[in-house]
This record gives structure tokens, C-alpha cells and sequence, in this order.
């Protein structure tokens, strides 16, 4: 079960009454985009990112067949018809003195995740939804008022929806989710059991199950998000579990004695479509709301988070912990670049983010290359990862792979301590 049995309380928040199971709702001093987005998500988000730089997906990096099947679903699905339903359908919270509950609730996420408001839009809708969309890249905070009327018997469960979706303004998340959102409606028209060949090939040959994977790692880091908002892995547990059942905390059909919902059964009866051929994954794709799909695998990942010790040691840092931390790169050995008789001129170009920190001279051809003078000392924060691209110098140049660091304090948070990767 979810909740801990014993004393259930009552506390008054916002104008609101909701149940408080165990110890009251816990909040870290500080949060960085790297306490929540997950090491895979910052990775594809790397390789990804410069694809979908241009405006439109005629322009994108990505081979012309891939365009061609895709054409202009960005501007079709993604942003436009949802900010044009908010604005016919929605009403803006500022200057609103009747929703000054829910203006503190997202002030209050904010705050927490140190991140600037947002324009805030209640929509008439009754799907249950929460969603980020940018206008003139101002981010606009869309809650459908399925969504309020869904949690208002339990507001500190709605903190959950409010903080994953300031969770993507976080992790820069919300060019990167519009591609994807995009690429899952397309998924989600295609006949499962009569997929082309073609589209078969595309999402094998051109890495459309890459960009799945950043989805899926994206909603599991913007999770994580809202389980620092609303301060409780169980109440984040039973926020997951509503949304995936639709009933309300007081429906008449939840036993009084039991409220909460068994997450363990739940995850135990979800099936990985990723290990499943092409047309079983899209099959399941179709089977999911694309507002948050895969619950049943983001609450099995929200519980692994919990129970990896992270958001423990996230909650337990004390304030005068140090927010930098400097990295120095001595030297680099890469062995195996080529077959025993052939041969690369390697050389490696060190990303921290996108900006490009150095580059190294051409290693001699050969299937080595020892780089031992580099002394390089790059400052950064804890979790932020170091990319590096190993290219071979040839008559064009040629990526041959890569590889990542994560550098992060030692665990006794010695800031004198050298880092561990």
C-alpha cells in the first residue's frame, strides 16, 4: 500500500482541506536541473537538441525520408491548437481574487523549484490535464478544470501536476517535449498491425526510438519535479495512480478504509514496449494519452528515485552546501578506435551543455590515441554532465562515438573533496 496507516490528520491549506499521511510534506533548500533530469535524459537531450534547432521540420538535421513522413506536425499538433484552446476557452489567474488559492499554489511550486512564474491559464475542459506551451516565448501554465475539479479534494496532490510541469521549465525541457508530443500523435494514427516497411525502417534507421526514449526519461525527470513540490513520495505515488484511474480522493467508490491504490500491482501488470518489436511499441503508444503517457513505468521510476537515496539526499543538504564544483580533465586515453591494421586521426571535442569547452589536437593514425597534456579545469554544478565526441580527422571529418561524465560531489559532501565521476 501507499500511505502509512496510523493517525490520518487534517490540515487547512489554501482554503483547502486534504488528508496528510506520515511526516508533513518535506522541500530542499535548493534544486538544479541536474538533481532532476535523469543522466539519460540529459544525454539524448545533447544528441537531440541541434536536429530540432530550426523552426520548422523542413529545415531540420534530419535525413529528408524522415521529413517527408513526418511533414508539419509540429505547428498541426503541438502548440498552436492548445494555445488557441486556452485562449478560447481558458481564463488567466492574474488579477483573479477568487483563485488566490491556486495563484499561492503555484507561487509556492515556483519558489521551490526557483524558477520564474509562469502565465497561468484555468481551462474549461474536463480532461483531466496539466501542460507547459510558450507564446512568444513566454511559458503559459494550462490547467484544465478536469484537472482542478479531479484534485480538489486533495490540492497537495494537484502541487504534484503544477511542479512537473515548472519541472520541464527547470530542465529546458519544452522544445525538445514538442517534437516528441508531435512524433507520439503521429505514432498514435499509424495502424499498429499494418506499420509500412518504410516507417519501420525510418524508426530504426533514424533514431524515432531515440527520440521515444528522451520522451519517456523527459516526463520521468519532470516527475521528480513534482514529487519535490508536493513534498511526499506517497502523496506523489497516489497523484500518479489517480490520474491513472480518474477517481476522486471522496468518490464513494474508494473504500474509506483503504484509500490508497496498491502502485506495486500496478507497476507489476505494466509491459516494457520497449523491448517489443516496432509494431508492439506503437501499439502501446496508442494505447496512452499523449498529455502524460507510461504512468505505470514513471511511478515505477519515481519509486526507484526515492528508493536510490537521491531525493533523501537532496532533502538532507544543508544550506552552505557549495553549487559548483570544478572538474579537471589531466589527460585522455582512448583505445580501440579502429580494427588491429587500420587506423583514425582521433581527436575529442569536450561539450559541458552545448558550449563547446576544448578541442583536441589530431592524435597520430593509428587505433590509439593518448591525449596527456590537456590540464583543463571546468567549473560547473554538481550532476552537470561533461560530453565528449571523439572525431576522426580525416577527409571529412567523421563522429566516430562519444561518451559522458557526471561529475559529482563525493558523498561526504566535502567541497575540498576531488569529484567522482
Amino acid at each position: 500500500m501507499l500511505g502509512r496507516w496510523g493517525l490520518l490528520l487534517s490540515l487547512t491549506l489554501l482554503g483547502w482541506s486534504f488528508p496528510l499521511w506520515g511526516d508533513e510534506p518535506r522541500y530542499p533548500v535548493r534544486v538544479t536541473k541536474y538533481d532532476l533530469a535523469t543522466r539519460e535524459s540529459l544525454l539524448y537531450g545533447h544528441w537531440l537538441t541541434p536536429l530540432v534547432a530550426a523552426d520548422t521540420p523542413q529545415t531540420w538535421a534530419w535525413p529528408q525520408e524522415f521529413v517527408n513522413q513526418t511533414g508539419q506536425w509540429v505547428a498541426a499538433y503541438v502548440d498552436g491548437p492548445k494555445i488557441l484552446q486556452a485562449a478560447l476557452n481558458g481564463c488567466p489567474i492574474d488579477g483573479q481574487p477568487a483563485l488566490a488559492p491556486l495563484e499561492q499554489l503555484v507561487q509556492e511550486c515556483c519558489q521551490i523549484l526557483q524558477v520564474p512564474r509562469p502565465r497561468v491559464i484555468v481551462r474549461n475542459h474536463p480532461v483531466p490535464e496539466a501542460y507547459l506551451v510558450a507564446v512568444a516565448d513566454q511559458p503559459h501554465l494550462v490547467l484544465t478544470s478536469g484537472l482542478l475539479d479531479l484534485f480538489e479534494p486533495a490540492p497537495q496532490q494537484l502541487r504534484f501536476f503544477v511542479g512537473r510541469e515548472l519541472g520541464r521549465l527547470k530542465c529546458d525541457q519544452l522544445r525538445l517535449r514538442q517534437v516528441s508530443f508531435g512524433l507520439l500523435t503521429i505514432l498514435q494514427g499509424l495502424p499498429a498491425d499494418t506499420l509500412p516497411p518504410t516507417a519501420r525502417e525510418v524508426a530504426l534507421t533514424y533514431g524515432v526510438g531515440r527520440l521515444l526514449t528522451w520522451s519517456r526519461e523527459g516526463e520521468i525527470s519532470a516527475d521528480r519535479a513534482g514529487l519535490i513540490c508536493c513534498g511526499s513520495p506517497e502523496l506523489a505515488y497516489e497523484a500518479l495512480a489517480t490520474m491513472l484511474h480518474g477517481l476522486r480522493a471522496d468518490s464513494a467508490w474508494r473504500d474509506p478504509r483503504q484509500p490508497d491504490f496498491d502502485a506495486a500491482r500496478i507497476v507489476a501488470d505494466f509491459r516494457r514496449w520497449e523491448t517489443e518489436t516496432v509494431v508492439a511499441a506503437v501499439r502501446y503508444v496508442q494505447q496512452q494519452p499523449l498529455q502524460a503517457p507510461y504512468i505505470a513505468e514513471r511511478l515505477a521510476a519515481l519509486q526507484q528515485y526515492v528508493a536510490s537515496g537521491q531525493y533523501a539526499a537532496l532533502l538532507a543538504q544543508p544550506e552552505t552546501t557549495t553549487t559548483e564544483l570544478l572538474t579537471t580533465i589531466e589527460g585522455l586515453d582512448l583505445l580501440g578506435l579502429a580494427p588491429a591494421k587500420a587506423g583514425v586521426a582521433a581527436y575529442v571535442k569536450c561539450y559541458r551543455g552545448d558550449t563547446l569547452q576544448f578541442t583536441t589536437p589530431s592524435a597520430p593514425w593509428g587505433n590509439t590515441a593518448y591525449f596527456q597534456q590537456i590540464r583543463r579545469a571546468l567549473p560547473g554544478a554538481p550532476g552537470e554532465p561533461l560530453y565528449f565526441e571523439v572525431w576522426n580527422d580525416g577527409w571529412r571529418d567523421e563522429l566516430l562515438g562519444g561518451f559522458v561524465l557526471y561529475p559529482t560531489l563525493n558523498a561526504s559532501a566535502d567541497p575540498t573533496s576531488p569529484p567522482k565521476m
